[in-house]
């Protein structure tokens, strides 16, 4: 369908230019905030890694301060040296602060039990029995059921008075520390605990590692006479001393539960996070990698959040001031350009009504019905519906024209025009073919019946008079009906069918004035 030209409003072309300074000014502000950015990822990626690394390191010195742990136990054999198993934990707790115990965890026959537990209170702890921790439940102390073997522990070091309840503790009573016992006695390797809280409150985890000894005929002995233990209190993980940039968040969890899973969770520190508008307009790092330690399967996550404090303000305010001096400039030209497009659009429109509309009457020309009929075919076609053509044509508009004269007869044509409006529809198209001659074109129409309707319609709106000058003039009309695709399917057809149809009409008025 033709359309008029259509002129820009002065404040869409002013918003035009703010947006195209704004986006001017947000590139600018983004280049410079993305080299810093740039920057900031570098250094992120940097602590990451050395996080990463610290604990890398954290991990493998536990493997190898167990391995050698449970070494010295295996060359003692079924005699513990008490007094050289304390001296060697002492300085590997002084070497390695971050190891909060050293354990030992010795297999008891259901038939040895009485006397491996009178045995142990004449050797220094009087209160010694054999329990289970219900650490997952109400976390308190309980009988041991009755099975043919328990693994209870009976070395601790450093003992403080709040750890003397674990001497007795039956590991294969909890499912957590079966579990890695299980698996430490098959691989022959160190294994971790799931996170737990400890007797005495603080979150850690346990290293399991079996004292190696032969069973019978020199095979693998299932169930190992002895455990050298670790305990790990989890917080000791991550170095108090690392890095830590404002907006940063280290999650480190075991790999076997999701990261927000609480009851995975060994180690967390985070620096006050920026707000939530900070979170929409600055990027967020992230960075997740796991411990490569079977025994240890860790997986530590680090986030940063860019805030307002990593804002680089200097090279920034000076973008903005640039930026400024430009939206001068811009607006300066937008309005000289205004200027210019308001007066080609003036013309542009001028021309265009000239082509498409009757300047008479305003309505529509051949040109432009033309064009609205195309449109109306093809509609009609794709919605399978039809569409009327009604030509009309005045009865009696000569002699007025050469009564009153031609001045009284635009004016009626005038009058004309906007009685046929105001009787259509307003997506119906009313069209001046040019003299006294008139097109009214109907879509999606249902039938010739309802065409015939508003022919009648349009036939009684002129049984009122006009009046031009205080002077009544009457005026007849002839119309004729064609329907698309009945009676034609070519617009030129259905003009030319609906115009045979008016003339029977005016034929059919023998009374009407030529």
């Amino acid at each position: 369908m033709v359309e008029a030209p259509k002129g820009n409003h002065p404040m869409l072309l002013y918003g035009l230019v703010f947006g195209f300074w704004l986006a001017l000014t947000l590139a600018g502000a983004a280049f410079v905030i993305a080299l810093d950015t740039r920057n900031a990822r570098y250094e992120f990626l940097r602590r990451a890694n050395n996080l990463y690394e610290h604990v890398l390191n954290v991990v493998e010195t536990n493997d190898s301060v167990v391995e050698g742990f449970a070494a010295l136990l295996s060359v003692m054999g079924d005699e513990l040296d008490h007094d050289k198993v304390v001296r060697y934990a002492r300085q590997m707790l002084d070497r390695y602060p971050h190891i909060s115990m050293f354990e030992i965890a010795q297999r008891v026959l259901r038939e040895e039990l009485d006397a491996f537990v009178d045995l142990e209170r004449r050797n220094g702890y009087p209160e010694f029995r054999i329990k289970a921790f219900s650490y997952e439940t109400d976390r308190s102390w309980r009988e041991v059921e009755d099975k043919p073997l328990y693994y209870p522990v009976v070395f601790i070091e450093p003992l403080p008075a709040e750890s003397r309840s674990v001497l007795g503790l039956d590991l294969d009573s909890n499912p957590f520390f079966k579990r890695s016992l299980m698996e430490s006695a098959k691989t022959r390797s160190p294994q971790a605990t799931h996170p737990f809280l400890l007797v005495e409150g603080d979150p850690a985890y346990v290293i399991h590692r079996p004292v190696e000894s032969d069973g019978p005929g020199g095979e693998v002995d299932p169930y190992p006479y002895r455990y050298a233990l670790l305990v790990i209190k989890a917080h000791s993980l991550l170095s108090a001393h690392a890095e830590y940039a404002p907006g940063m968040r280290v999650l480190l969890y075991h790999a076997h539960f999701a990261a927000d899973d609480p009851q995975g969770q060994l180690a967390e520190y985070h620096t006050p996070l920026p707000g939530h508008m900070e979170g929409l307009l600055f990027p967020r790092f992230r960075y997740s990698r796991k411990i490569e330690n079977p025994g240890q399967p860790f997986v530590l996550n680090v986030t940063e959040q860019l805030g307002w404090h990593s804002v680089p303000w200097a090279p920034l305010m000076a973008v903005l001031g640039a930026a400024a001096l430009s939206f001068v400039i811009l607006l300066l030209y937008a309005n000289a350009h205004h200027r210019s497009e308001m007066h080609r659009l003036e013309v542009e429109n001028k021309l265009f009504y000239l082509a498409n509309y009757d300047h008479l009457t305003g309505l529509s020309n051949r040109s432009h019905l033309m064009d609205r009929l195309r449109h109306a075919q093809h509609r009609a076609d794709r919605q399978g519906t039809a569409l009327a053509a009604i030509f009309l044509d005045l009865n009696g508009f000569k002699a007025v024209n050469d009564g009153y004269g031609h001045k009284a007869g635009d004016e009626l044509l005038k009058r004309v025009a906007q009685r046929l409006l105001a009787s259509v529809r307003q997506d119906d198209t009313v069209a001046r073919l040019g003299g006294d001659e008139f097109l009214v074109v109907l879509e999606n129409v249902a039938g010739r019946e309802e065409v015939a309707l508003v022919a009648q319609k349009l036939k009684d709106t002129f049984m009122q008079p006009f009046v031009l000058d205080n002077k009544e003039i009457r005026l007849g009309v002839s119309a004729g009906v064609a329907l698309y695709p009945d009676d034609a399917r070519d617009i030129h057809r259905l003009i030319a069918q609906a115009d045979q149809a008016m003339y029977r009409d005016k034929e059919r008025r023998t009374d009407a004035p030529a």
